[in-house]
């Protein structure tokens, strides 16, 4: 029997507003941990969460 698989994988990058520095190593680990809950929420798996002090990365699977 024929079968096609597919899988779709998002990279969404988001950015402070106005690019400032915002995430310090303080609350980066919580931050990334939180937005990755949220996915999950919404049945998107997170590959994985990072960033910068100006911006998240963020590599889901749908």
């Amino acid at each position: 029997m024929p079968q096609s698989l597919s899988k779709v994988y998002n990279h969404i990058i988001f950015s402070t507003k106005n690019r400032k520095n915002l995430i310090d190593s303080q609350i980066e680990n919580d931050l990334y941990n939180y937005i990755g809950g949220i996915c999950r929420n919404f049945e998107c798996n997170p590959v994985q969460v990072g960033g910068h002090k100006n911006q998240i990365h963020l590599l889901c699977l749908l």
